[in-house]
């Protein structure tokens, strides 16, 4: 089990990306960028995710657990999904995010 401090700079971590993430393209946000965000060194990072893309995976599998959305039933019901992740509290991020080319 995590200390406290390891669960506090993780949070502050997360919490800074999604903020940036709202403001700053994809593509522009650097690990410098979301360290000073979450006021932490830049090896701090490192320590709690492999790069940029670990951590936007973790923000998306936190959302699908934290607001409990289903995706056994993906196969059957793919844009139910879809606009449950959408409606989810990352949806400003989705809609600063959807003009974003990184992963085209």
């Amino acid at each position: 089990m995590p200390d406290l401090r390891t669960k506090r700079t993780h949070r502050a971590i997360v919490t800074a990306f999604r903020q940036l993430l709202t403001t700053t393209p994809f593509d522009k946000v650097t690990i410098n960028d979301i360290a000073g965000s979450a006021l932490i060194n830049r090896s701090t990072f490192y320590v709690h995710f492999l790069d940029k893309y670990d951590l936007l995976q973790h923000i998306f599998e936190d959302v699908l657990i934290q607001e409990q959305i289903d995706t056994s039933h993906i196969d059957q019901h793919p844009f139910e999904l879809f606009a449950r992740v959408k409606s989810s509290s990352i949806e400003a991020i989705i809609k600063r995010q959807t003009t974003d080319e990184s992963f085209g």
